[in-house]
């Protein structure tokens, strides 16, 4: 059973929260958000507390944080989780500069704990049917592939792909 704080209440830490909650290998311990009524509304929704980052960082039993705050805040928030002995699971990106980031992931790396970063989009069923088409031939040839998704919104279906590649 793993301990894991949420630092984060906006929309994607919602839908973390949830995940949390319902995992039987997590203690959905705590929530921390600059937004503290945000906070102790999600953390009450899931049975967990709302504290400030010093006392989630400062705590013993709190085995890992899990970044959703908002991307300006990632790479400082990673580097004091780490430095504090805390797994990381981040939202993508760590941050929009790559010196940042990069300075971010070698205090991670020196402090020698587990970091995984975001990034579920291939997951997604709609991408998942893009590589399946280009993988069929179904769209030639393909030299490059951009795509884009805009929160808070849920992705589209599945079967946008037959609208969209036929």
């Amino acid at each position: 059973m793993q301990n894991i704080a949420l630092l984060g209440a906006g929309f994607i830490g919602q839908v973390h929260a949830s995940s949390l909650a319902t995992n039987p290998r997590v203690r959905f311990t705590s929530v921390y958000d600059v937004d503290t009524a945000r906070a102790e509304e999600l953390a009450k929704k899931h049975g967990a507390a709302s504290r400030s980052l010093e006392d989630i960082l400062g705590d013993p039993h709190v085995d890992a944080v899990l970044i959703a705050t908002s991307t300006n805040t990632h790479a400082d928030l990673l580097e004091q989780a780490a430095q504090a002995g805390k797994a990381v699971f981040c939202e993508k990106p760590i941050d929009l500069s790559y010196e940042v980031a990069e300075r971010a992931a070698k205090v991670a790396g020196e402090a020698g704990v587990p970091v995984m970063i975001d990034f579920c989009r291939r997951f997604d069923p709609a991408y998942a049917a893009i590589k399946e088409a280009v993988a069929a031939g179904e769209l030639g040839e393909v030299e490059m592939v951009q795509m884009s998704t805009r929160g808070p919104s849920l992705p589209r279906s599945p079967t946008w792909r037959s609208r969209v590649v036929r």
